[in-house]
């Protein structure tokens, strides 16, 4: 096995992790968004905030990493359409993740536990800024596959 494969299962591993991460993600948010138990809002938003730090950060962290890496032994140009898109997207990408879900379903589990201490009845609880923040995810990483499979412009 030599440098460039090595640096191409790195990357691909950081990439299925950080993709893993986000299917997770996208399943807890709409099967939790369902709850109406303030324990599975609890719940739900605390696997949501495990999904972001503990799969989609670092899985990204190794992707771009090894990505960077794997580029510069391959010669590419940083300065290409493709790659520079999708270090944009990555910064995109991780601002959302650690931005808008991670510090929304930290607040969501706040006001469950609030609302557990109150003794007042159980409310569902749809948080449509995190859906929308998840459903944006899920695109940017098909975009991330695209701008990774295809190359254009390389």
């Amino acid at each position: 096995m030599n440098m460039v494969d090595a640096l191409t299962i790195a990357h691909l591993a950081g990439a299925l992790w950080m993709a893993a991460g986000a299917g997770t993600l996208t399943l807890i948010t709409f099967a939790g968004g369902r709850a109406t138990d303030r324990f599975a809002l609890r719940f739900s938003a605390k696997l949501q905030r495990l999904s972001v730090l503990a799969a989609i950060v670092p899985g990204s962290l190794v992707a771009v990493a090894f990505g960077s890496w794997l580029a510069s032994e391959l010669e590419y140009s940083f300065g290409g359409a493709w790659i520079s898109i999708s270090y944009l997207l990555w910064v995109a990408f991780l601002g959302i993740a650690t931005g808008v879900v991670s510090p929304r379903a930290r607040l969501l589990e706040q006001l469950a536990a609030q609302a557990d201490a109150a003794g007042g009845p159980p409310t569902g609880h749809v948080d449509r800024v995190t859906t929308i923040a998840v459903v944006a995810l899920d695109v940017l990483l098909l975009l991330f596959i695209y701008l990774m499979a295809t190359r254009p412009g390389a």
